[in-house]
């Protein structure tokens, strides 16, 4: 067996009594282990161990520390669907909120009124969002409580037709192709079915060019000669009326004596007034270029 000093330069004499590498005769530990990653991973497995001679590799390293869960953040904010409308100029002393701005109601709620006319801060019905002219569902009729599932800005108001939805309007600027005419009640306005090219006269024969088979073209009597399709109300040859609509289709409300009081006349076309109007005369209505009411 050699002796400590008879191993060749680099090795040294083991307790076996053999030649082994190394100046010292341990092995070199092994590496501990891993740290722990961002996420909270354990570290790497057992360290790498020495030499045969050396001593035990380093123990398993160390498990890393659990990493921080995602923030959470803060709670998310209501989606809001009040938003006021831009350029529009408020009116809100001494009322609730303004139907037109959509102002002065909570974060989830719509700035409306109910058949009473009382203005209302309600949320709509959880139903699709329904547009100008839809049909729509309203709830709780003539309550604080009147709400319904029209868009911001709209209400669900009862027509000849059916509950469709009306945009709430204070002058004609808030109605395009419209007018701020008709009433939702104590003194709210919104805006008249849109304008549209049709044929108010029934008897010359031809369709009256509305797009529902349950509308009917009505001229508006103002001197405009402006059409529009709107359901017909049930009002007969020379009873009276506010609008146009108020009457069956192909008679239209005329002032016929200049007295302030309208009546249903069935409308005629200044062109065409003696084939309209058998046995009668079509009077211009004040200011229009192409329509009249056949007179008595």
């Amino acid at each position: 067996m050699p002796g400590m000093g008879d191993c060749p330069d680099g090795y040294s004499c083991g307790t076996d009594g053999h030649c082994h590498k190394g100046a010292n005769g341990s092995g070199t530990a092994g590496n501990g282990g891993g740290h722990g990653g961002i996420t909270g991973a354990a570290g790497a497995a057992v360290g790498t161990g020495g030499h045969i001679d050396g001593g035990a590799g380093a123990s398993a390293g160390s498990t890393g520390a659990a990493g921080s869960p995602p923030d959470a953040g803060s709670d998310v904010p209501p989606v809001c669907i009040n938003t006021p409308v831009m350029g529009c100029t408020a009116d809100t002393a001494g009322k609730k909120c303004d139907p037109v701005c959509q102002v002065g109601c909570g974060c989830k709620e719509k700035c409306s009124a109910n058949t009473a006319g009382v203005l209302t801060c309600n949320v709509p019905l959880a139903l699709r969002a329904k547009g100008l002219g839809e049909g729509c569902n309203p709830a709780s009729l003539g309550t604080a409580a009147q709400t319904d599932d029209c868009m911001p800005g709209l209400v669900c108001m009862q027509d000849a037709c059916s509950a469709r939805c009306y945009h709430f309007c204070k002058t004609d600027a808030d109605c395009p192709l419209s007018t701020c005419t008709r009433f939702a009640g104590g003194g709210v306005k919104v805006c008249d079915v849109q304008s549209v090219t049709c044929n108010p006269v029934k008897n010359n024969g031809m369709p009256s060019g509305c797009p529902a088979d349950a509308q009917a073209c009505f001229v508006i009597p103002n001197g405009s000669d402006t059409t529009l399709c709107d359901c017909p109300g049930a009002g007969p040859p020379n009873s009276q009326c506010t609008f146009s609509r108020d009457c069956f289709p192909g008679l239209v409300c005329v002032d016929v004596g200049g007295t302030g009081s309208a009546i249903c006349r069935p409308a005629c076309g200044l062109a065409t007034g003696a084939t309209d109007c058998p046995g009668t005369t079509c009077t211009a209505i004040k200011g229009s270029k192409k329509f009249g009411f056949c007179s008595n």
